[in-house]
C-alpha cells in the first residue's frame, strides 16, 4: 500500500478515472482490491479501499 501511495504522490495522474465517480481516480491492487483517491491542493485523499470480490453496489464514495 505504501508503494502505491508513493507512486500516486510522484504522478497523481498515473491511474485512470473511476467509473463510479468521475472526479476520483482508481488503482486496482493485486487484482482483488481497488483504491479510490483524489488529489486536491497537493494532498492525496483516499476515499475507499474496496475488495472487488464484493457486490459493486456496496461501494460508498462520498
Amino acid at each position: 500500500m505504501e508503494e502505491i501511495v508513493t507512486l500516486i504522490a510522484k504522478n497523481a495522474d498515473f491511474f485512470q478515472f473511476s467509473d463510479v465517480k468521475k472526479e476520483l481516480r482508481r488503482d486496482v491492487i493485486q487484482s482483488h482490491n481497488t483504491l479510490y483517491y483524489s488529489v486536491k491542493n497537493n494532498k492525496i485523499e483516499i476515499f475507499s479501499y474496496f475488495s472487488i470480490r464484493q457486490n459493486p453496489k456496496k461501494i460508498k464514495l462520498k
